[in-house]
C-alpha cells in the first residue's frame, strides 16, 4: 500500500512538472488596449442667410466733380458658409455672401445743359469674410453675440448713364473690382433643436471702392467713381450643426 500511494504522488509531481514546462513554452498572448472612437466633426457647422442690404454711404464723382443729390436703394442678399464651435463662447465661419442689384441716382452739374445731368447706376457686390463671434451665454435657447470679419469684396458696376436735360443722354461701360472688406455684427440665435438654430443679426460692412468703365464713344474722358462704400444690412439664417 505504501509503495503504490509513493508511486501515485510519483505520477502526479511528473505530470504537474510536464504541465508547468509545457505552460513555459507557450507564447504569451497579448491583447491590445481597446481603442475608445473619438468624436468626429463635433463643433463643425453649416449657415445659410438671406436679408436685406441697404447702402449707407457712398461719395459718387466724376473726375474732380462730386455729384449731389445721392441716394441708393436697398436690395437683397443671400449667403452660405461653414464654421466650427471652438468652445462655448467662441466660434469662427467663413461665409459667401451675394447682394443683388443696387440702384444708384446723383446729380451732375452740366454746363451745356443749363441744368444738372441725373447720373444713374447699378451695382452688385460679392463678399467672401472670415468673421470670429464672441457668444454671451445662453438662456432658454436664446444666445446673443458679437462678432467682426474681414476679407474681400467684388464691386461690380454696370449701367451707368447721364441724363442730360436738352442734350444726347451719355454712358460708361461696366466695371468690376476686388477690394478690402471688413464687417461689424450684433445679433442672437435660437435653438429650435438640438443640432439646428436660427440666427437674426445685424451687419455694418466696409467694402471700399468702386470704378464705372470708360465711354465707349470716347466722349468724355475718365470714369466715374463710388469711393467709401459701406452698407448697413439685416440677416435671418439658419445653423446647423455637424455631429
Amino acid at each position: 500500500m505504501a509503495s503504490l500511494r509513493i508511486t501515485a504522488i510519483s505520477v502526479a509531481a511528473t505530470i504537474g512538472f510536464a504541465s508547468t514546462a509545457i505552460a513555459a513554452d507557450l507564447p504569451i498572448i497579448e491583447h491590445p488596449p481597446i481603442i475608445v472612437p473619438e468624436e468626429i466633426g463635433s463643433g463643425w457647422y453649416l449657415r445659410g442667410d438671406i436679408g436685406y442690404s441697404r447702402l449707407s454711404n457712398y461719395d459718387m464723382r466724376y473726375r474732380t466733380q462730386s455729384m449731389s443729390r445721392m441716394r441708393g436703394n436697398g436690395g437683397y442678399l443671400v449667403g452660405a458658409g461653414f464654421g466650427y464651435e471652438w468652445n462655448e463662447w467662441f466660434r469662427t465661419d467663413l461665409t459667401v455672401d451675394w447682394r443683388g442689384r443696387w440702384d444708384l441716382y446723383g446729380e451732375l452739374p452740366c454746363g451745356l445743359c443749363g441744368a444738372n445731368s441725373r447720373e444713374v447706376a447699378r451695382m452688385s457686390v460679392w463678399t467672401v469674410l472670415m468673421n470670429g463671434y464672441f457668444d454671451f451665454g445662453t438662456w432658454s435657447g436664446f444666445t446673443p453675440y458679437v462678432g467682426a470679419g474681414i476679407g474681400a469684396a467684388y464691386v461690380s458696376v454696370s449701367g451707368h448713364r447721364g441724363l442730360n436735360p436738352g442734350l444726347p443722354n451719355n454712358s460708361f461701360a461696366g466695371y468690376g473690382q476686388w477690394n478690402l472688406a471688413a464687417a461689424l455684427m450684433a445679433g442672437a440665435s435660437y435653438d429650435i433643436a438640438e443640432n439646428l438654430a436660427i440666427d437674426a443679426s445685424y451687419r455694418y460692412l466696409w467694402m471700399g471702392n468702386g470704378h464705372s468703365g470708360r465711354d465707349p464713344t470716347a466722349t468724355l474722358p475718365g470714369r466715374i467713381d463710388y469711393n467709401n462704400l459701406t452698407a448697413h444690412e439685416f440677416r435671418v439664417g439658419m445653423r446647423y450643426r455637424i455631429y
